[in-house]
């Protein structure tokens, strides 16, 4: 009886814990997206530029006076990767958007990609695209 009793509660613990896990690892690089996030608008503030798009996995060399000492981009369970686009026609809907910058999460974890996006919730600019998770900085409403 007490086998099965504590199988029922593991059963119902586990899954549980584990969305608390993805949630925890969600808010964690959404932390880190906000301090890339910052240290593009200093950048762009001291220059008037956007760092250039690099690979995934790479802090852009520009941001990096601006990033805390050994902050990485290349994590044991995702990559983030800067991103930025220039659109000299802008989008159908926006003529005028010339950039957009933004920072993406890349993943092979469905179940966290998922949890990142609704960490983002419906009003946050974002892309998804199979692994690849964008967080959109600059560049549309």
């Amino acid at each position: 009886m007490v086998v099965l009793i504590v199988g029922l509660l593991a059963r119902v613990a586990v899954p549980a814990y584990q969305r608390y896990t993805y949630k925890a690892r969600a808010a964690a690089v959404m932390s880190e997206i906000h301090v890339v996030r910052v240290a593009a608008y200093a950048y762009n503030a001291d220059t008037g530029e956007w760092p250039p798009d690099v690979s995934r996995g790479l802090v852009p060399p520009e941001l990096r006076p601006y990033l805390g000492s050994g902050f990485t981009f290349s994590r044991p369970h995702y990559l983030l990767d800067w991103d930025h686009w220039v659109l000299p026609d802008g989008t159908p809907s926006r003529p005028d958007t010339e950039t957009i910058v933004g920072v993406s999460l890349t993943t092979t974890d469905a179940t966290f990609g998922r949890a990142f996006v609704e960490l983002l919730g419906p009003s946050v600019a974002k892309t998804t695209i199979t692994d690849h998770y964008t967080f959109v900085i600059l560049g549309t409403d």
